[in-house]
């Protein structure tokens, strides 16, 4: 039985009458970081035009002036007016409008990843790492939730960089293939590839990052029995994984950390421990101290975009640090390669010390490089050969070329009971996996 709420956000853009404009933004959710993008007129205006061509022509008088202004103001045109004005979760199945259940699931993941305890900038969009966007505005998730609600068994909707191109004929059979992995197993098998064991008590992994992706990583040393030290200099990111049990500490001060640290690895207890704080100060922290308290290191920064929040420089407070890269971007960068250059140092001090380390494929040592960090890279040709391995490079491509694992599901009815059934489901084949020595999968 559908929703009448989402009957509604289904059935297109609101234009008889335009809903109001939004002349503020919500003062209790975080807001991504206002951008000065250097566009000449010429770009400026096809921003704007681009903007205004999902309505009539009638309407676009009505609309860009505020469109100009959020481009002017936020450095992006969200078009918050058109923001469905609901609580934006991830609904039971059944409640979606629809003329195919597969329809049905991309809608109800949308919504999810567009909740406000899931995204990191739900209002923009931005579900993670700085300006990963579910879509470019809210015009786009109002025409694709339209279509998805009468797409059928033979049609696919063709997207383009969150514009939906159209509804277009396909064959029932073919579906896509996704590869995907996730922080559990990049630990584990870091774990053995190091210390040749999987039990991985009073081993500490030091990381950073507690958005939508790096977010899982505490809760992969939570369930692999180890110490894992994330830091987020967001506390409001912080706080949100602590609130929803992805992270089991929160931790403020750098001492304290330390000291939490070698409890946790002298009892040999496992817990996820979110510090509050920049990830460089976290690293020199380390480096300082006579014994080695660092196991495994990486870093989940969103390193693709380091100079637009991406990353932050340890000299500025986060709040310094939004201001600076709206007002002074030039200043910013070179933070940014000064505070990445301190990481790198602080690094491979551990590093000699035995601390293995690795990069997660987030650009994080391409950045490094940039800044003028001594990690390698000079091959000399096409070739880019780090000091430090990639995940994929390092733990995760022989697992990969086995083709087994890892796996996802969604319980589309909203019911944890499913959930749990769905578990009992899996563990069970992976038992009887594990339990057979002549399977070609079993690692």
């Amino acid at each position: 039985m559908s929703n009448e709420i989402l009957n509604k956000i289904c059935s297109g853009l609101p234009l008889n009458p335009l809903p109001p404009p939004k002349k503020t933004r919500n003062t209790n959710l975080p807001h991504a970081p206002d951008r000065k993008p250097s566009l000449t007129t010429k770009d400026r205006k096809l921003a704007i035009k681009n903007a205004l061509r999902y309505f009539p022509s009638n309407i676009q008088p009505q609309l860009i002036d505020e469109f100009i202004y959020e481009l002017d103001t936020y450095g992006h045109i969200y078009m918050y007016r058109f923001q469905p004005d609901i609580e934006m979760r991830a609904y039971p199945i059944d409640e979606y409008p629809c003329k195919c259940k597969a329809a049905a699931g991309i809608m109800l993941m949308i919504m999810n990843n567009l909740d406000k305890r899931v995204a990191q900038f739900p209002d923009e969009l931005v579900t993670y790492g700085g300006n990963g966007q579910v879509f470019s505005n809210w015009a786009q998730f109002l025409f694709v939730m339209n279509y998805l609600s009468i797409m059928t068994d033979e049609q696919v909707l063709i997207m383009y960089s969150g514009h939906p191109l159209g509804l277009f004929p396909t064959r029932v059979d073919r579906s896509p293939l996704v590869v995907i992995t996730n922080g559990l197993i990049t630990i584990t098998n870091a774990a053995r590839k190091k210390f040749g064991t999987n039990d991985l008590r009073g081993k500490i992994f030091v990381s950073s990052g507690l958005g939508g992706m790096s977010g899982a990583q505490p809760k992969a040393c939570q369930l692999l029995g180890c110490i894992g030290v994330i830091a987020e200099v967001s506390e409001e990111a912080a706080k949100k994984r602590y609130d929803q049990g992805w992270c089991q500490e929160l931790i403020y001060d750098l001492n304290q950390l330390i000291a939490r640290i070698r409890e946790c690895r002298e009892k040999k207890l496992a817990t996820s421990i979110g510090f509050v704080g920049n990830v460089v100060d976290v690293w020199e922290h380390l480096a300082n101290e006579k014994e080695t308290l660092v196991d495994l290191g990486s870093d989940q920064t969103s390193c693709h975009d380091p100079y637009q929040g991406g990353y932050y420089p340890v000299q500025l407070s986060y709040d310094e640090a939004q201001q600076c890269m709206k007002n002074d971007s030039t200043k910013f960068k070179e933070l940014v390669h000064e505070s990445i250059k301190r990481q790198i140092a602080a690094i491979d001090k551990l590093y000699e010390r035995g601390m293995y380390f690795f990069d997660y494929g987030n650009a994080f040592l391409l950045t490094a490089k940039h800044a003028g960090a001594p990690v390698g890279g000079d091959d000399g040709d096409r070739s880019i050969r780090f000091k430090y391995p990639s995940y994929v490079q390092d733990i995760m491509g022989d697992i990969f070329s086995l083709g087994f694992g890892p796996f996802r599901w969604v319980c589309t009815s909203g019911l944890a009971s499913d959930l749990q059934e769905t578990d009992k489901i899996a563990q069970d084949v992976i038992k009887d996996l594990m339990s057979n020595k002549d399977n070609m999968y079993q690692i």
